[in-house]
């Protein structure tokens, strides 16, 4: 298993090139990969990094423990990463950037002047996959054959020629510092045309992907053994019965609730048409009674006043 960090600072192109390490391992060296990557809030200028593991067999630990290979692009990334490395383990620094004082021992350090590379072929933003190159070259964790068909497909296609020679530059410059032959670059790159999907609708996309479901589904379906059929079949029954039950349960609880309701409501409406029929009776007595009352008492007064006035009217 290879555990390798690529380090620098945000703009250097550190995650893409860890990317096209994962990619070219993964699916054209037939190998297994995974990628972490870890950045700072910042756009550019931040610390940043990606992890990467490449093994032969499947990975169950995504995350770094001591790697054995560290590319360090700035200075910052070698005073925080460089040291974290295993014993025998491979160290490759960028060598305008990184001024490195005292390696960890026993451990193999390669230089390259990457970023003044990327410079002379027309811009420095070059500078990972010419690190990438370099890499290819001194570590065999990757094929050179497969970097080369991995780029067409990671890179955008107005930068894919300028990332081709970045790439072969640093393949040559390794090559020459690791003593080997390099392998040369095709003379037909048949994988220059990045992958473009078709043009369709979301609609369209959505009922391809039900389509294919149930295609899958159904294939899925006439593969199951016997057994599986039959468990099948009686995990439906019991899906049958429990719903049935659940139906009646929930029939037999509105039924009660509608029950209630109901009889909550004839209740108020019979309360409702008591009440006009007492406050009537109340209502109708006093007025039929109060004239009585007060004219027999009002005649007499009125008598006996008139009686008084006129007697001494007349003495």
């Amino acid at each position: 298993m290879n555990e390798i960090r690529i380090s620098g600072f945000g703009g250097q192109g550190v995650i893409r090139c860890g990317y096209i390490i994962g990619k070219t391992a993964s699916l054209f060296d037939g190998k297994h990969a995974t990628l972490t990557q870890s950045f700072g809030p910042e756009a550019r200028g931040s610390a940043c990094s990606a992890q990467i593991i490449v093994d032969g067999d499947p990975v169950r630990y995504p995350y770094l423990t001591t790697p054995d290979t560290v590319v360090a692009m700035s200075q910052e990334a070698y005073d925080k990463f460089g040291f974290d490395i295993r014993r025998n383990g491979t160290l490759m620094i960028d060598d305008d950037l990184v001024k490195p004082e005292a390696a960890p021992a026993g451990c193999r350090v390669y230089a390259i002047p990457a970023t003044r590379i990327a410079e002379d072929l027309g811009n420095r933003i070059a500078a990972n996959i010419v690190m990438l190159g370099f890499f290819t070259a001194v570590t065999d964790i990757i094929s050179v054959q497969s970097a080369r068909r991995a780029l067409p497909s990671s890179i955008p296609p107005r930068f894919l020629e300028l990332n081709e020679k970045a790439f072969e530059e640093g393949y040559r410059f390794g090559s020459e510092l690791m003593g080997t032959e390099p392998v040369p670059p095709p003379a037909m790159r048949p994988l220059t045309r990045a992958y473009k999907p078709s043009k369709v609708t979301k609609a369209k996309a959505g009922r391809r992907a039900t389509t294919l479901a149930r295609v899958n589904r159904a294939d899925g379906k006439l593969r199951e053994s016997a057994a599986a059929k039959k468990a099948w079949k009686v995990a439906e029954k019991k899906g049958a019965v429990q719903k049935a039950a659940e139906r009646k349960a929930l029939d037999k609880k509105t039924a009660e609730a509608a029950k209630k309701a109901g009889g909550t409501k004839a209740a108020k409406g019979g309360a409702k048409k008591a009440a006009p029929k007492k406050t009537g009776a109340k209502t109708s007595a006093p007025r039929k009674a109060a004239p009585k009352k007060k004219s027999e008492p009002a005649a007499g007064k009125s008598a006996k006043s008139t009686g008084k006035k006129k007697s001494p009217g007349k003495k």
